[in-house]
């Protein structure tokens, strides 16, 4: 019984630990990519780099209100805004690709509720993120990106202990449960 409290709680401390990389920033929740900082923060924005390489691996999101405008005009604004290039419609999200002031590339992506469904109908999300950052840490930030709805305080964490670490221990010790038997 000992060793499966004590699995019990690890599983818990493992559990809150792969969890400890969500942050919340007022109306955005999302994964920072393990080993990265958060640079700046606002109410509807994050910027984040990879400490091994900051000045190249960089991922900026921001959210948006629409306004009345259309997913595609506000892509559209927004390539041009960024003097971006090769603006490109996905299914359900489009992508452009631009060149900043010190050389940089960088691509963006924007999308709405039609990919994240958290969002208002009324909102748009823009991730920009450079050349050098590798597709499992932007996918990580894509996937993970939530409307919050005002949540947080504006930087603040939301890791630790949650739900679904407790659910996982509790199923844990469940199964050592019924094996008694």
């Amino acid at each position: 019984m000992k060793r499966i409290i004590i699995l019990s709680l690890a599983a818990v401390l493992c559990s809150s630990a792969a969890f400890a990389g969500y942050q919340t920033f007022h109306n955005l929740s999302l994964y920072v990519p393990d080993g990265w900082s958060v640079e700046r923060s606002g109410s509807s924005y994050a910027e984040m780099y990879d400490p091994d390489y900051p000045a190249t691996g960089r991922i900026y999101v921001e959210l948006g209100s629409k306004q009345g405008y259309t997913l595609g005009e506000i892509a559209e604004q927004l390539r041009y805004d960024y003097r971006g290039s090769n603006l490109t419609a996905r299914d359900y999200y489009y992508d452009f690709v631009y060149t900043d002031s010190s050389g940089l590339i960088w691509d963006a992506r924007v999308f709405d509720y039609n990919v994240e469904s958290s969002f208002p109908s009324d909102t748009y999300c823009l991730i920009l993120y450079t050349e050098y950052v590798s597709e499992a840490d932007f996918s990580t930030v894509y996937d993970s990106v939530r409307y919050t709805s005002g949540g947080g305080g504006g930087g603040g964490s939301s890791g630790g202990c949650s739900y679904g670490a407790f659910q996982f221990s509790a199923l844990l010790l469940g199964f050592a449960f019924l094996r008694r038997k």
